[in-house]
């Protein structure tokens, strides 16, 4: 007896089957490799746009800390804060930059820290008036995983050094796409320092201007040249106002008559040199012999 087999359209059942079975293999491999595809670039646009903004944050504080003049870090982001003990880390970058002419382009202080709400990296530029305050990162990034600390070291004689410790975690719910990037590094100050604010010493007095084998060069004092401030050395209240100008050294204080004999009955009040109006420069020789002068003539 002749057996018939059951035909589709030309094809057996059989071999409907075969093909189909077939089909969703390689349909399930596409897919899977499609998948997989997909994934590697979402990740690598995540760790792409991590990287970018992480180099972007890191070479923006490095310009910034070889422009300032003074390096401060701290807990509060106050520019008069400077106590808080070297080698620690702080969540607080403060950079005193170089006196402007007080317009809106003015940048002392400049402040970076992290959003601690969002994990954004901000700036603050400026004070009063002056003052804006931007975004260094954006919302791709912007996580509270981010992490920004600072701490600075010395070097001397040399700069001091700010040490940056960045890490910048992708803003995404999607687990495939969650980057995170690290990177440290430190960073001194390359510029000539210039100072905002007044310049004392350390608590103990030790510290000095230059040594015998490196010395200072030149010293410009405007308040001298104007005759409104007082250079002294040697004593906390100078009595003498002078300027040295053009070769010459020229006092800018004098007296009427006599000098005060209260002024030189001691050794150690010797040198003291004054003009008086009389015509007379008259010298401290110390407490054995008081003021002596020399008459002025033409």
């Amino acid at each position: 007896m002749n057996e018939k087999k059951l035909s589709v359209n030309g094809f057996t059942l059989l071999e409907l089957l075969l093909y189909t079975a077939l089909f969703a293999v390689i349909a399930g491999s596409f897919v899977a490799i499609t998948t997989i595809v997909t994934r590697v670039e979402t990740r690598e646009v995540s760790s792409l746009e991590v990287s970018n903004q992480l180099t972007f944050v890191m070479q923006t504080v490095q310009r910034l800390v070889s422009e300032s003049s003074v390096i401060i870090v701290n807990a509060d982001g106050s520019a008069d804060n400077d106590s808080a003990p070297l080698g620690n880390a702080y969540p607080y970058l403060v950079l005193r930059m170089k006196d402007s002419t007080g317009s809106a382009s003015d940048r002392d202080p400049i402040v970076i820290w992290k959003d601690s709400a969002t994990g954004a990296i901000k700036i603050r530029q400026g004070s009063g008036s002056n003052q804006t305050t931007d975004t260094l990162t954006t919302t791709k990034v912007e996580n509270i995983a981010n992490i920004l600390t600072f701490v600075k070291r010395t070097n001397y004689p040399g700069p001091d050094v700010v040490q940056i410790n960045l890490s910048l975690a992708a803003n995404t719910a999607n687990p495939q796409s969650a980057v995170t990037r690290s990177l440290q590094t430190a960073v001194s100050r390359v510029s000539a320092a210039s100072f905002d604010s007044s310049l004392v010493p350390g608590a103990d007095n030790s510290y000095n201007f230059g040594t015998a084998g490196n010395r200072w060069r030149d010293a410009f004092f405007s308040g001298i040249a104007t005759f409104a401030g007082n250079v002294g050395i040697g004593t906390t209240n100078p009595v003498s106002k002078l300027e040295v100008k053009n070769g010459y050294l020229q006092f800018s204080d004098f007296i009427t008559g006599v000098p005060n004999s209260a002024d030189c009955n001691s050794d150690t009040q010797m040198g003291r040199v004054i003009l008086s109006t009389n015509n007379r420069l008259y010298v401290c020789a110390g407490a054995s012999r008081g003021w002596d002068y020399t008459a002025l003539t033409n």
